[in-house]
């Protein structure tokens, strides 16, 4: 009769750091916790070892950050046996709606859905996140809106707060360093926090990751049209990607109204990496301005791979004219 108890204290039940926290692991399953501590949702399970239990068929993962209510990704996790899908979502309808969307699909074990925001420790482990009415809160951001913007070219109802909510928020390496399959592809549209998302990744992005995609506004420091208050530009993002370890592909235009894009990062490769990935995405090609801007942002693995740093000699891009803002320049300090 004490085999059942035994077998329950043997399960991993490992608490986060420290009580402030969104999530912990608890008898076997990666848990979000509500504000007061309280566990609100599983996520996923975990082994021994604290890494998630992957299904059998899985050999790569791909992530999509900020998915909002479209389930982009599944079609490819049904079409792949060998792909699993995070789906993560802070809004809690949107993410409802997702999550009901991946339990319908013949896949839907290897598409998993996460309720929470993805940041630096700047945010805290429960941010206020900001939302607006326009599109259907498409333009909502862990980040306060600028309403000058609203004045100067953009949709004034994007940039005016409607309401806020409080949402977890999980740092990026949580999820990375539990992950034993390669990261080939991640989706970031965070809507200002798009470079604190990666900096959340911390030293695992470069070592999981493979490619991403950011979004960002290609404006001169100080434009009338910035649309989230300390919002980092791409002028800002693409050197410090490259200190990362990430260089820059191309960028297509997500929205030319508000000078807006989306560009593609891989990571940068050393003999024996094997196949760079491919680049496919019609129009994703670096223009001839943006390859003068960036033509020295060519080599410089994260200062933690001391190893890499002598193989692949070389400075990443000079750090642009207008620093990083405080939070985000500590929080590439760590993740360095």
């Amino acid at each position: 009769f004490m085999a059942p108890v035994i077998q329950a204290l043997a399960r991993p039940r490992m608490m986060p750091p420290n009580r402030s926290s969104s999530w912990m692991i608890d008898r076997g399953q990666f848990v979000l916790l509500d504000r007061r501590g309280r566990a609100s949702q599983p996520f996923a399970a975990v082994d021994e070892s604290g890494n998630f239990v992957l299904p059998a068929s899985v050999n790569r993962v791909n992530i999509d950050v900020g998915a909002w209510r479209r389930p982009d990704y599944i079609v490819h996790a049904e079409k792949d046996p060998g792909l699993l899908v995070i789906q993560i979502e802070p809004i809690p309808k949107f993410c409802r709606m997702i999550r009901t969307n991946a339990t319908r699909s013949p896949a839907s074990s290897r598409i998993w859905t996460l309720c929470a925001a993805i940041g630096t420790q700047q945010f805290g482990s429960h941010a206020s996140f900001h939302l607006s009415s326009y599109l259907d809160a498409q333009c909502a951001s862990l980040r306060a809106f600028r309403v000058e913007a609203g004045l100067n070219g953009v949709e004034k109802a994007c940039v005016n707060e409607s309401r806020r909510i409080t949402v977890p928020v999980v740092p990026l390496i949580v999820l990375l360093e539990r992950l034993t399959k390669p990261v080939t592809w991640l989706k970031i549209d965070a809507q200002g926090t798009d470079l604190d998302v990666a900096l959340s990744g911390g030293h695992q992005l470069w070592r999981k990751v493979r490619q991403l995609e950011l979004e960002m506004q290609d404006v001169e420091a100080g434009a009338k049209i910035i649309m989230y208050e300390g919002a980092p530009l791409l002028s800002d993002v693409v050197p410090a990607m490259c200190t990362l370890g990430f260089q820059i592909q191309g960028c297509v235009w997500n929205n030319w109204w508000v000078k807006e894009k989306n560009c593609i990062f891989d990571r940068i490769r050393f003999p024996g990496d094997g196949r760079p990935p491919s680049h496919r995405r019609r129009g994703l090609l670096l223009s001839k301005e943006d390859r003068t801007r960036f033509a020295r942002c060519s080599s410089a693995p994260p200062e933690a791979m001391a190893t890499f740093s002598r193989v692949h000699g070389g400075a990443c891009c000079p750090l642009s004219s207008r620093p990083l803002n405080q939070s985000s320049s500590a929080a590439l300090r760590v993740a360095r």
